[in-house]
């Protein structure tokens, strides 16, 4: 779980994967990203707390493709052959479980502020080294070839909703102020 003062959410997105999907073993990263306007860098709300009492928790207020990375090598000493990583953010939550694709799988989103569904890579199958870079989307192998981008391949593995009306409205100002920087940045539609 990518996460960031998320107290409120975190636990209802870790239910909904323990009981759409069953058994997992958690890591959540916390941390603000840089161009993320709060005083502090990491989670002061209590999300640090629960996430210690449900697995692993790093620390690492970086950039969307390095906080992600971090997750993704914790999971390098946790995971077996034929594991699966499934990403999400903590204001994700799994509704529908269809089962594990072959390599990448895709999430649909219905996101609640707006009524807008939209598909995402966000399911893939653990091997070592698999990194984020260049745009926050897109996953590459340990030697440097594409996995996934925006999208899955085209199989829909799960069904989700991202809440972001949960959130106050001036935390809601504050992270659409973030995206359009992201995008900017990343040169990214998303």
């Amino acid at each position: 779980w990518n996460v960031f003062n998320e107290a409120e959410n975190l636990p209802r997105s870790f239910e909904s994967v323990v009981t759409h999907v069953g058994a997992v073993v958690p890591v959540v990263v916390d941390g603000r990203y840089p161009d993320y306007d709060h005083p502090d860098d990491l989670s002061t709300d209590g999300t640090r707390e629960y996430a210690e009492s449900i697995g692993h928790l790093i620390d690492c207020p970086k950039d969307e493709c390095t906080k992600r990375t971090a997750g993704l090598m914790k999971v390098d000493s946790l995971a077996e052959e034929g594991d699966f990583v499934l990403v999400l953010d903590a204001d994700e939550e799994i509704t529908a479980w269809f089962g594990w694709p072959e390599r990448v799988g895709e999430v649909s989103f219905t996101r609640e502020s707006r009524a807008v569904t939209y598909g995402r890579s966000r399911i893939y199958r653990w091997e070592p080294g698999l990194c984020f870079k260049d745009k926050h989307y897109l996953l590459f192998d340990a030697f440097g070839n594409k996995v996934a981008g925006l999208e899955g391949d085209g199989t829909v593995c799960a069904l989700g909703v991202h809440r972001n009306q949960a959130h106050s409205p001036e935390r809601v100002t504050k992270k659409h102020r973030y995206y359009k920087k992201l995008r900017a940045r990343e040169g990214s539609p998303a």
